[in-house]
């Protein structure tokens, strides 16, 4: 049987998603937990990697298992029962034999929060803080430039892609509450840094530090890339959902 997962997590103590040999990350917890549950070794795979310190609440991961026949709301209760607390699977569904929790997402819906002034210690784990005055207007207009169909070389760490570095963003909105900042956007997908280094560029451009103008160099002018310096921090950034034709 293959089942997809849904899992929400804060990444604040943990190595990434992705699974290390000697490190916490999101991966060896789980599959860990399967192992034990299943007493033989489980492997799960990701949607894709969230960075160190970064959290989701709607990450999606598939695992095989031999019984084809498992009650999946008394195994989700099972798994939660042992993870730990900052871990919690939301749901599990069976799915067809060919489903690939990476390969057959549509789409991914991130979150990066920030706010404009100093943090208080309980919000600090979950926001940026940007603590220089900046132009609103600017991010605004900085962001914008990046929703359509683009070449983002410039705008990740990866060395090579098999899709050569184009993805679409269908949509970025802001939502704006006092000194604080949603920010969502809504891709087909995104690269090793991609989203910090967009929000980077795009308080970057609001201080002063870049222009628009050479944001959208970076995007016309893909063939001569240049991999920006600045990267906002991961804490601010969640993984809101990733979208399947179930």
């Amino acid at each position: 049987m293959k089942i997809l997962g849904k899992v929400e997590y804060v990444g604040t103590a943990y190595n990434g998603w992705q699974k290390q040999k000697n490190g916490k990350t999101i991966q060896n917890v789980i599959e860990s937990v399967l192992s034990k549950i299943f007493n033989t070794e489980i492997t799960i795979y990701g949607s894709g990697r969230t960075d160190a310190g970064v959290h989701a609440s709607g990450q999606r991961f598939h695992f095989e298992v031999a019984k084809e026949k498992i009650d999946l709301g008394l195994l989700k209760h099972g798994i939660n029962t042992i993870l730990p607390d900052d871990i919690r699977i939301i749901s599990l569904v069976k799915v067809d034999s060919n489903f690939d929790a990476r390969k057959s997402a549509k789409k991914k819906i991130y979150e990066y929060a920030i706010i404009f002034g100093e943090a208080k210690v309980f919000q600090k784990p979950y926001f940026c803080e940007v603590k220089r005055q900046i132009s609103r207007e600017n991010f605004e207009k900085t962001l914008n430039l990046f929703v359509g169909k683009h070449n983002f070389s410039s705008f990740t760490s990866k060395v090579d892609d098999e899709n050569n570095f184009v993805r679409t963003i269908y949509s970025i909105e802001i939502k704006n509450d006092g000194n604080q900042a949603i920010v969502t956007l809504i891709g087909d997908g995104f690269m090793k840094y991609m989203i910090r280094y967009l929000i980077g560029v795009a308080l970057a451009v609001a201080n002063g530090k870049m222009t628009l103008e050479e944001v959208k160099k970076r995007l016309e002018f893909s063939s001569s890339r240049q991999v920006t310096s600045f990267k906002a921090p991961a804490n601010g950034l969640t993984l809101v959902d990733v979208l399947y034709n179930l």
